[in-house]
Parts: structure tokens; sequence; C-alpha cells
């Protein structure tokens, strides 16, 4: 009796899907992460810009 890897129960990929499966998988995670690098970084410049603005009045 073969046993099956607990991943490849999960994911049910073929040999010629495995290429395409990487590929979405990559671009995903690209997207995603580069979102939470840029969040931060939008959050400090509106605060930043609301800062200089209190001193004006």
């Amino acid at each position: 009796m073969k046993r099956e890897s607990p991943l490849k129960a999960i994911f049910d990929i073929r040999k010629a899907e495995l290429p395409l499966a990487l590929l979405m998988f990559s671009y995903f995670f690209l997207v995603i992460t580069s979102f939470w690098i840029l969040k931060p970084i939008k959050k400090s410049l509106f605060i930043e810009f609301y800062d200089k603005g209190d001193g004006k009045k």
C-alpha cells in the first residue's frame, strides 16, 4: 500500500499543471507581499502630511 503525502492530498495538482500552479502562487504571493509592504508606507506618508500641516495655521 502506497502512502500519499499530506500535501498531495490537499493540493491535487497534476504534473502538467505544476508550472502554472507555481506561477499563479508566485503572482499571488508577490501581490500580497507588495500590498503589505506598501500599506505602512502609505499610512506614514499620510500621517506625515497632516503633521506638517498643523504648524502652519
